[in-house]
């Protein structure tokens, strides 16, 4: 569990004293006593887990936050990956998060759909295309329920290890895919390619189709 207090790399002053008033009610709410129970839930499950009290959030974590709730009103819990994560235990965290689902707790999973900064291009340039074909191939596996090809998609997915030269920014969809109920399909709620290979696309399950 972090404090909403240290933001790692945070320099809007608006938004870190938005966040530092949430401190307190995150503690007021039991925030403490739900880090507990989150790290239970993960070590039940085998997957060996800590809290830390002192570590910021990361910029995958404020930067959502920020725009989705700027008043800071949610107490929140940053998780971060496993140490040498993989898709497959990317997945398996999402699965032990998913029963939070149904006390009303969101499980947000934070990363880029394509993450490869190596190939950036200048502002307002079109999507490469080996950066939106592999878009589209995670948009089909997503609506398919084709979990085998989201965690082999370095060999399943066209584009898949040049979208992801390493992959912690990838994970985190995983997640959000073991939280889903069987049978349940994401609905893209944003979408957009930034310096030809970064897509902002973002999914959202439990939620109504949004017109396009």
């Amino acid at each position: 569990m972090v404090h909403f207090t240290r933001f790692a790399g945070l320099h809007d002053q608006t938004a870190l004293r938005a966040f530092a008033q949430a401190d307190q009610m995150m503690m007021h709410r039991g925030g403490c006593q739900q880090g507990r129970n989150r790290r239970a839930l993960c070590i039940g499950a085998g997957l060996p887990a800590q809290l830390d009290a002192t570590r910021g959030f990361d910029h995958g974590a404020w930067v959502p936050l920020l725009h989705l709730l700027p008043a800071a009103e949610v107490p929140a819990l940053q998780v971060s990956l496993p140490q040498m994560a993989s898709p497959a235990l990317a997945l398996k965290l999402g699965e032990v998060l998913q029963p939070l689902r149904a006390q009303g707790i969101w499980v947000l999973g934070s990363g880029s759909l394509t993450h490869n900064l190596f190939e950036l291009q200048a502002p307002q340039s079109a999507a490469v295309g080996y950066a939106q074909a592999f878009v589209d191939g995670v948009e089909r596996a997503l609506a398919d329920g084709d979990v085998d090809a989201l965690i082999h998609y370095r060999q399943r997915i066209e584009g898949g290890a040049r979208a992801h030269p390493s992959e912690e920014h990838y994970l985190p969809l995983l997640v959000a895919v073991g939280a889903a109920t069987p049978g349940e399909r994401p609905q893209r709620i944003a979408a957009g390619m930034e310096y030809g290979v970064l897509s902002m696309a973002s999914y959202a399950y439990g939620v109504a189709a949004i017109p396009s």
